[in-house]
């Protein structure tokens, strides 16, 4: 091979190699970079993911993750998570560099929910702030606390009222008697308000024959509230076994222990109602006429000395026949003129007064829209007959979602006994139908 062969020949290899790497240099050019991604975990403080924003504390203070990636961001629940709640443990992956706790230029892509450890208190309610957003309780050590309640569910047998035992779930720590870092997931009446009840409620031992003086219900228990057993009806006799504090008796009923109200029975026999299939006998007389027809009056034409002489002279023919009529009950003819007729009168039968009956209850079901107040304490409802007032506190609540949302649509179910016009006794709570 020549020199000059050569050196062409190397010539080409190395403009082979130039542009076989520049080729190279391209095709890595266009391939895409990967993306860094952070994360960052902490507790919730705040939150609303639908709303776009996320606030957490963690280990450098608080974080805010907030904008239109937080609503589009994959969610995941652990176990035994049925959602997001204050005090739950996050892992916040995003993408882009926070400055500190700036998180502006960072994109969310995906939030992991771990449940944060629940605590349980056995405590006594003390008071109800009328809003629905706090209520005052007494633990086991008589420390009074504040809680917020404003996202609780609330589960309710016996009612919540004052000096009632309540069982509180909540997450969070409480520092003294500062709440604030709790969250409040529900709150449950004890059995104990059940047995305290029945316990306030004493029977004294009787043995007596009563009558009922009207149509009633028999009860199960000693209240309007205790399931119907049966009715009695005015005059039936029963047999009395107890008196309780409230008002009520314990009967025989198909021989076993029922209630009645006290005031439907008396120890006097009462006779029972006619049975209105069958036709009755009068029970009243004509009775005869009181008026007495009056004598005829003197002439006034006669002059006065007459009259004194008719007491010692012989009647003229004239006044022994009106007196012949006046013995024996017959009125003249000017008598028959002058006299009203006489009308008999008749006397309506004597009825013993009625005692008045129990009403029939009847179970009512009204629906509206929640205007302001709570579960605890008290619902204003509108309705389509106005805005009414409901009263909770011995209902059965039933609500998915958290709390007593202003705006939403809510179905209260009562008994016509417990409504007089003004607030509704509830018996039943419920967002849905």
């Amino acid at each position: 091979m020549t020199k000059k062969k050569f050196i062409a020949l190397l010539l080409v290899l190395t403009m082979t190699f130039v542009f076989s790497s520049c080729g190279n240099k391209n095709t890595e050019s266009e391939e895409p970079q990967q993306v860094s991604e952070y994360v960052q975990v902490g507790t919730v403080i705040d939150y609303n993911l639908d709303g776009g924003f996320i606030l957490i504390e963690t280990d450098h203070g608080e974080m805010m993750f907030a904008g239109d990636s937080v609503k589009t961001a994959e969610v995941i629940y652990g176990q035994d998570t049925d959602g997001i709640h204050k005090n739950d443990v996050v892992r916040v992956t995003y993408q882009g560099e926070a400055d500190g706790v700036d998180t502006t230029n960072c994109t969310v892509t995906r939030i992991v929910v771990q449940a944060a450890k629940e605590y349980e208190m056995n405590a006594i309610l003390k008071d109800i702030d009328m809003t629905g957003n706090s209520i005052v309780v007494e633990n086991h050590s008589g420390k009074k606390l504040s809680f917020d309640i404003s996202h609780a569910t609330k589960h309710f047998t016996y009612g919540l009222k004052k000096g009632h035992k309540i069982e509180i779930i909540y997450t969070g720590e409480i520092n003294g008697d500062d709440t604030s870092a709790c969250d409040v997931r529900s709150i449950i009446d004890a059995d104990g308000n059940k047995d305290e009840r029945e316990d306030t409620i004493t029977i004294k031992a009787v043995s007596q024959t009563v009558y009922v003086k009207g149509a009633v219900k028999v009860r199960a228990g000693c209240a309007t509230t205790t399931k119907v057993l049966g009715h009695l009806k005015k005059g039936d006799k029963v047999k009395r076994t107890g008196i309780t504090s409230n008002g009520w008796s314990r009967v025989e009923y198909k021989g076993k222990d029922a209630y009645i109200n006290s005031k439907f029975l008396s120890k006097k026999e009462i006779k029972p109602e006619p049975d209105p299939t069958k036709p009755t006998k009068p029970t009243t007389k004509p009775t005869k006429p009181t008026t007495e027809p009056t004598k005829p009056t003197t002439d006034p034409t006669k002059p006065t000395q007459t009259e004194t002489q008719t007491e010692t002279v012989t009647p003229t023919e004239t006044e022994t026949e009106t007196q012949t009529q006046t013995e024996t009950e017959k009125p003249t003819e000017t008598e028959t003129e002058t006299l009203a007729p006489t009308e008999t009168e008749t006397v309506a039968p004597t009825e013993e007064p009625t005692e008045p009956t129990e009403p029939e209850v009847k179970e009512i079901t009204i629906n509206g829209t929640v205007e302001e107040g709570s579960t605890m304490a008290g619902i204003k409802l509108k309705t389509s007959d106005g805005v009414v007032s409901v009263d909770p506190s011995n209902a059965e609540v039933h609500l998915v979602d958290e709390g007593l949302v202003v705006g939403e649509t809510l179905y209260v179910t009562y008994d016509s006994d417990k409504y007089d016009g003004g607030t509704i006794m509830a018996k039943y709570i419920s967002d849905k139908k």
